[in-house]
């Protein structure tokens, strides 16, 4: 939400269980206190997501750069 500058977004979970359908809808809004967030979600998408899209690798059983997620 920082990054697209919205006041809140809507987390939208749909499913099907047992022949019964299901939707929970929650607002959720920017809590700007959680910019500290920033650094460990670029270094996720950066170091884990975009390798991952680009060549599989988890799909593969070799790990994404095991070392650089220890955040306390």
């Amino acid at each position: 939400m920082a990054i697209t500058r919205q006041s809140w977004c809507d987390f939208v979970v749909y499913t099907t269980f047992m022949n019964h359908e299901d939707i929970h809808i929650e607002r959720i809004y920017f809590d700007p206190t959680l910019g500290g967030l920033k650094k460990k979600l670029l270094d996720f998408y950066l170091y884990a997501m975009v390798p991952e899209l680009l060549t599989g690798p988890v799909k593969r059983g070799i790990p994404v750069y095991p070392k650089i997620f220890s955040y306390k």
